[in-house]
């Protein structure tokens, strides 16, 4: 899990690499961005959304 997908993604286009899917929230889950580096492997980021309260009583 990464502190901040924007941040990663910014660097990876700094680094030569390629941005294939924006980052995007998914509900309950995180935000998410695809990218490919710069060696041209896709890679899934992710920052992991906090949890919410349903999800926190459930435990």
């Amino acid at each position: 899990m990464l502190a901040d997908v924007d941040a990663e993604v910014a660097k990876t286009e700094q680094m030569g690499g390629e941005i294939m899917r924006d980052p995007f929230d998914v509900p309950g889950i995180g935000r998410i961005a695809i990218v490919k580096d710069p060696a041209g492997a896709m890679v899934g980021l992710i920052t992991e959304a906090a949890p919410s309260e349903e999800t926190m009583s459930e435990g």
